[in-house]
């Protein structure tokens, strides 16, 4: 995961790796950079710290949160 998300020294530079994550919709005074990271440490616990560290450099820099849509019923 390292070297293919590396920004400099990436094998394939012209790709986009999308990862999606489900987390908890209660983290509403949180940033979406926050959530991501709080979610992937707790899921990631058996991993090091630094390790964790180097993963989330490369993989979380560009979050975009995406909540359900509400149906609206028109009659």
């Amino acid at each position: 995961m390292h070297g293919i998300c590396d920004n400099s020294n990436a094998p394939f530079k012209n790709i986009i790796i999308v990862i999606m994550l489900e987390v908890p919709s209660d983290e509403i005074e949180m940033t979406d950079d926050e959530i991501v990271e709080k979610t992937l440490y707790a899921l990631w616990s058996d991993i090091s710290i630094d390790t964790i560290a180097s993963l989330l450099s490369r993989i979380a820099n560009n979050v975009a949160l995406v909540t359900t849509e509400t149906s609206l019923c028109v009659s």
